[in-house]
């Protein structure tokens, strides 16, 4: 095992920076932003619902962001111009690339179509429920089957549609069910009923692909890392582990690179700064939430270290879009329960993560791993907090 040392000053300044991070943006929330240049996430979902176009496409970009909790039109266009950018330098093999996108794979066009032509299709036949007070999670596509299907069976038109249909038929009504059905009956947080959907959707589906004769697990040997960036992480571990919580941020949506997380939270920072009451629901609480998020990952890419160093990749993120934000967000930005979430979620999402994905099938995705260990590690956390408010102080 690769005994690269730890960057324990890294560590440190990345939760100073979450706390600093928070601080300033809950003195500027409080006493700087007091105007709504842009709409509100209500006008949004208000308007989406009336079926005006402008506000549907602004709903679609949201969804882009969601599984980060963002649900920022603004921060999803940054994803996608970010995303673009990070291709480009990889095609070119630039050395400002930073982690390769998709894994190096060369298929990021393939998966950002097929996830965008899923999540347009989810919101043509689920978007309707807006309108009578209800709603779908209609992201799920967008971080779910679509992509993993260009990822296990490779970038065409039929693997692209196949995905992006699936996913709509499968993913999304199963998501809601648990979400309606289990989360709400049982008080936990609905973000472990909308990856409930994505993990089972997935296995549903993949096992579906089997009987149609027009899917084919390609003979291809999966990309391997190249010795420049497999040395990068030995020669620079502090770098590196900046680099790789940023590019964390954008891992759900199958990018892993910190040009488009970059990017993404740029468009963040400006619709919040546009209008407070845009991100994260117009709950208020997008300080807590980043902050929650950043510590989460420092503890994920500390706790997980050597793993990172004697492998290509490892699942350092899952508590990042599931555990750390559905848990502070579920009990309205508490700092105790925040902070506790993201420690928690730290330490057992990853090892969750990589114990299954060390079982799946060979035709099964990596994403079925990663959301399972978000629904448990959810619903852990989450009845862990339910069994000790009142007892723990803060809680």
């Amino acid at each position: 095992m690769d005994k690269t040392k730890r960057p324990t000053g890294a560590f440190i300044g990345m939760i100073a920076f979450s706390a600093v991070l928070y601080v300033v943006m809950t003195y500027l929330q409080k006493n700087m932003l007091v105007s709504n240049y842009i709409p509100t996430y209500l006008e949004m979902e208000q308007g989406a619902a009336q079926g005006k176009i402008m506000y549907w496409i602004m709903w679609i970009f949201g969804d882009m962001t969601e599984a980060n909790f963002f649900k920022s039109y603004i921060a999803g266009i940054g994803l996608i111009a970010g995303s673009i950018v990070a291709h480009y330098l990889n095609k070119r093999n630039s050395k400002y690339q930073g982690i390769s996108i998709a894994y190096g794979s060369g298929l990021w066009p393939w998966v950002l179509c097929a996830s965008t032509v899923s999540l347009i299709l989810s919101n043509l036949i689920y978007g309707w429920n807006l309108a009578n007070g209800g709603w779908f999670p209609t992201f799920v596509v967008f971080v779910s089957v679509p992509a993993a299907t260009i990822l296990v069976y490779g970038g065409n038109l039929k693997n692209l549609l196949t995905g992006a249909i699936a996913a709509v038929i499968v993913c999304v009504p199963l998501s809601r069910m648990f979400m309606v059905h289990i989360c709400g009956n049982i008080g936990i947080p609905g973000v472990a009923g909308s990856v409930f959907g994505m993990w089972a959707g997935a296995i549903i589906c993949f096992e579906i692909y089997k009987l149609l004769p027009w899917m084919h697990l390609p003979e291809v040997t999966p990309p391997v890392e190249n010795e420049p960036k497999k040395e990068y992480k030995h020669i620079h571990p502090s770098a590196f582990y900046v680099k790789r919580i940023l590019a964390d941020f954008s891992e759900p949506v199958f990018a892993g690179n910190e040009i488009a997380s970059i990017c993404m939270l740029i468009g963040l920072f400006i619709s919040w700064v546009l209008c407070p009451e845009l991100p994260v629901y117009g709950s208020g609480i997008l300080p807590t939430l980043l902050m929650a998020e950043f510590i989460t990952g420092a503890i994920s890419m500390y706790v997980y270290w050597d793993h990172w160093m004697e492998r290509a990749w490892f699942p350092s993120f899952p508590s990042m879009v599931s555990v750390a934000p559905g848990i502070a967000l579920f009990y309205g930005g508490s700092i105790p329960i925040a902070i506790l979430a993201a420690i928690f979620g730290g330490i057992i999402c990853p090892a969750m993560t990589d114990f299954v994905l060390q079982r799946l099938p060979k035709h099964w995705p990596a994403v079925i791993g990663t959301t399972f260990s978000m629904t448990v590690g959810t619903v852990v956390v989450g009845m862990f907090v339910i069994c000790t408010k009142g007892i723990i102080p803060g809680l």
